[in-house]
């Protein structure tokens, strides 16, 4: 599981050291429902200077080689799309917020 809530960490990759940029972009990308264009995570990662499509594929290729075969990550020209999406602990505290809610009505 991918626990992004609090201290950031992944179970199954222990020792990985990830950037502010790096891990800013797998947690939008797993949250995403969808495919993210380039230009999309690019405007996200930038904060006063705009970073383009090849800063974004340098950041997927760092991740791609520090999560392994956990996260796959798929391009095409403009579109990145995560093909396995991973567990994460904000997904189990949603559950419990919709059990909750359901046991309220």
């Amino acid at each position: 599981m991918i626990h992004l809530l609090g201290d950031f960490r992944i179970d199954e990759v222990p020792d990985i050291s990830l950037s502010v940029k790096e891990i800013t972009t797998l947690a939008y990308l797993i949250l995403q429902n969808g495919p993210c264009f380039f230009n999309e995570m690019s405007e996200i990662l930038s904060e006063i200077s705009e970073y383009d499509a090849n800063y974004v594929k340098n950041i997927l290729r760092r991740l791609s080689k520090k999560v392994g075969a956990l996260i796959k990550f798929e391009t095409d020209g403009y579109r990145i799309i995560v093909e396995d999406r991973p567990n994460t602990d904000v997904e189990v505290v949603q559950i419990l917020v919709d059990s909750l809610i359901d046991e309220n009505d």
